[in-house]
């Protein structure tokens, strides 16, 4: 989930500055996009990454401690 947040969040950056670096367009579009369209989605993003930047649930941490066993040699 934290992946996907931050992928998420990149992609989101990305897109903001390929278009702050490409400049104007020389057709202007009609959008029926309001402007707070895209804010749950991001604030459920965030949320998760926030909840899971300082909580792990007990199976995945369990899973991150075995591999760092296997990485470091322990059996």
């Amino acid at each position: 989930m934290v992946l996907t947040a931050l992928l998420a969040g990149f992609a989101a950056s990305s897109t903001k500055l390929t278009r702050i670096l490409r400049g104007v367009p020389k057709v202007t579009r009609a959008s029926d996009a309001a402007l707070l369209d895209g804010l749950p989605a991001m604030g459920l993003m965030l949320g998760a990454l926030a909840v899971f930047s300082v909580w792990i649930p007990a199976p995945l941490l369990e899973v991150m401690h075995r591999a760092g066993d296997i990485i470091g040699g322990q059996p």
